[in-house]
């Protein structure tokens, strides 16, 4: 659940992969592929999701959010 009060670049949680390659194929870039469409989440490259600067969640606009990382 998340709180309607929460403060842009909040983290909301934190994902993790990993990958059995080594040196350069091992590296791991995250991305939001779907479900972000008004921007309202990021994600960085150490996996922590958290909401956009100037952006603020809407209860009554939206009741809940579903995205994939890759």
């Amino acid at each position: 659940m998340l709180y309607l009060m929460l403060k842009a670049g909040s983290e909301i949680i934190r994902v993790h992969a990993t990958d059995r390659d080594i040196g350069d194929n091992a590296k791991i870039e995250y991305m939001i592929s779907s479900g972000n469409d008004d921007g309202l989440f990021q994600i960085n490259q150490d996996g922590v999701i958290s909401l956009s600067d100037s952006k603020t969640l809407d209860y009554d606009t939206k009741q809940e959010h579903r995205m994939q990382v890759c």
